[in-house]
């Protein structure tokens, strides 16, 4: 009977293609293991896109990072992890599956013509090597409804096509020599989607077809692709050897685009560490190296306007120096970067924080002084914003100064929570704007892709907490809650980005064989530039729901019900979501 199922199921999960594996841990010296999460629900792809959404799934939650999950840019303490304490008594128990020597398939379909496929097999698997595979795909087929009382631009309701049909494949490679590890991997990826949001011919069709009933927008013509791949490799030590620690590894990443623009990114990381008593001094340095080829006809298409596609290079070097004392735990160092070809030729921050132990093990302040300067690349921007207009990538962001103070605190080992306020300075800081094409002085028409516009210093005052509750490692509620005020120069507002996110996540364990998971998402503030003017974007409350159920000792159901409140928002202004969804599906392990 398993292997009927592992049958049926395998020729139903053909067509998926690949999620990244999760980063491997040791146990011992020779003992290699890879933990594979198997309990990821279906994630909505159209709302994917704008990431305003969260998952339904029993994770651990912790509070050693609080970001906002919108842009890096704006996140306001990414402390390293190594520094400030975790405080992560209060996580929820979720089991650490080892699939070293498991494989999995995966399937589901729901609502709005949705499909999941994954699949994961390890080839060959033993204690100190694993070869691996997998597969995913994730899509939609559906129909988007556009409202008019959401676009004033438009003469009526209507339907159009949002489709998103995403395919990722990888091969792994892991070996563990003695205290050493060696690895690797190679990936494929293709995306297929549509430019389905607002634009000047949806504007016209709504105006012809005012009188029909249910009138359906074809957007065929729409369709667009990128194409990914790379390939990775890594070579470091597990833990100090001697005086001596090192993590190097180099990678190379593809994109193509529909237009015939390919972008080639090498990067570089190589980590160094020497122990000296209960300190460690530490170097790291990181080398960018892309390459841009531009399509024959890139003038027509718009390539050379930001003359921002040339090649070049970005030298980062990054000492530090850590020490552990009575007190706590600090860092001092610096951080440099060198543009060569394009770019900022120097730029220099702190790299100053750590923290103070108030009560050890219970209560802890941290403060940090730092700062970054950030490649952009159109793959990195691409994965914020799929709709972004494709001869547009955004020129590298830099952060001379970002300043945060916290407090970590836990209560009994049932209650951890994180209070934190900062404030960034940023230079160049990029935000999403929708793209009007102007005709002449007195005619302009909507597209429906996004462009970007520049703010010369801006700061960003944040503040945030995370609140994590866990009884009896059977329930587990989490709250997190960011706010960020922009100071501007240029710019009127953070277009696109919110003022106010508000996480709230609740894990119950029933029985072994049942859980159930609920969450609400808010997500306030948004405004968007359109053709001049500013318009106010919906607020986002998402409320959702999830449940696993062990059918048998290697078969699993799952179900998830997203936007249960069947609200009217979108992900980037003009590209509305799904509204009330849901995903069914079944993991059968092996």
């Amino acid at each position: 009977m398993k292997r009927a199922f592992l049958y049926i199921l395998s020729v139903l999960g053909t067509t998926s293609a690949f999620a990244q594996i999760d980063s491997t841990s040791s146990k011992s010296d020779t003992i290699i293991r890879r933990d594979i999460e198997v309990t990821k629900e279906y994630t909505p792809v159209i709302k994917e896109a704008g990431k305003i959404n969260s998952m339904p799934e029993i994770k651990d939650v912790k509070t050693k990072k609080l970001e906002v999950n919108y842009r890096e840019g704006t996140s306001s303490f990414k402390p390293k992890s190594n520094i400030i304490p975790t405080l992560d008594y209060a996580t929820s128990n979720q089991e650490k599956n080892d699939y070293s020597k498991k494989g999995y398939v995966k399937v589901g379909g729901g609502n709005k013509a949705s499909f999941l496929g994954e699949l994961y097999t390890p080839i060959y698997s033993s204690d100190v090597t694993l070869l691996d595979f997998k597969l995913k795909h994730n899509s939609s087929f559906g129909k988007v409804n556009f409202f008019k009382e959401s676009y004033p631009e438009l003469s009526t309701d209507f339907k159009t096509k949002g489709l998103i049909n995403d395919n990722k494949m990888r091969l792994s490679y892991l070996r563990s020599i003695k205290k050493k590890e060696i690895g690797g991997y190679g990936e494929f990826g293709f995306n297929k989607f549509n430019y389905y949001g607002l634009n000047e011919d949806l504007i016209n069709f709504s105006a012809l077809n005012a009188e029909r009933k249910e009138p359906v927008y074809e957007n065929d013509e729409s369709k667009a692709h990128h194409l990914t791949a790379g390939f990775n490799f890594r070579y470091k030590s597990k833990d100090f050897i001697n005086k001596w620690k090192y993590d190097l590894q180099t990678n190379y990443k593809l994109l193509k685009t529909d237009l015939d623009f390919a972008e080639n990114t090498i990067y570089t990381d190589l980590k160094g560490a020497c122990k000296v008593n209960d300190s460690h001094i530490n170097l790291q340095f990181e080398m960018y190296n892309i390459f841009n080829k531009l399509p024959e006809d890139s003038t027509e298409l718009g390539f050379k306007r930001n003359n921002n596609f040339g090649n070049y290079t970005v030298l980062k070097f990054n000492p530090y120096y850590t020490f552990t004392s009575e007190v706590g735990n600090f860092n001092l160092g610096l951080k440099t970067a060198f543009g060569l070809g394009q770019g900022r030729k120097f730029s220099i921050t702190p790299d100053i924080f750590g923290n103070v132990n108030i009560i050890d093990e219970i209560w802890y302040l941290y403060a940090g002084v730092t700062g970054d300067y950030k490649v952009n690349n159109l793959r990195s921007v691409i994965d914020e914003n799929i709709y972004i207009t494709p001869s547009v990538r955004p020129e590298d962001t830099y952060t001379p100064v970002d300043v945060y103070v916290g407090t970590k605190f836990n209560i009994f080992r049932a209650v951890s929570a994180d209070f934190h306020v900062g404030y960034k300075v940023i230079k160049n800081p990029y935000f999403f704007v929708n793209k009007i094409v102007k005709v002449d002085s007195l005619t302009s028409y909507n597209t429906n892709t996004f462009d970007v516009v520049y703010d010369d210093n801006a700061g960003n005052f944040s503040f945030g907490t995370g609140i994590n509750y866990n009884w009896k490692n059977t329930l587990d509620v989490s709250f997190k809650f960011d706010y960020n005020k922009w100071i501007l120069d240029k710019q009127e507002e953070a277009w696109q980005l919110p003022s106010t996110l508000i996480e709230t996540n609740v894990a119950y364990i029933a029985t072994d064989y049942l859980r159930f998971n609920v969450f609400y998402n808010f997500t306030g503030g948004r405004k968007a530039l359109v053709n001049g003017n500013v318009v106010e974007m919906k607020n986002v409350n998402d409320v959702g729901l999830g449940a696993t159920y062990k059918v048998m000792s290697f078969l699993d159901a799952f179900v998830k019900f997203d936007n249960i409140l069947n609200q009217k928002y979108e992900s980037w202004y003009g590209y509305p979501t799904h509204r009330f969804n849901f995903m069914a599906g079944l993991t059968l392990l092996f």
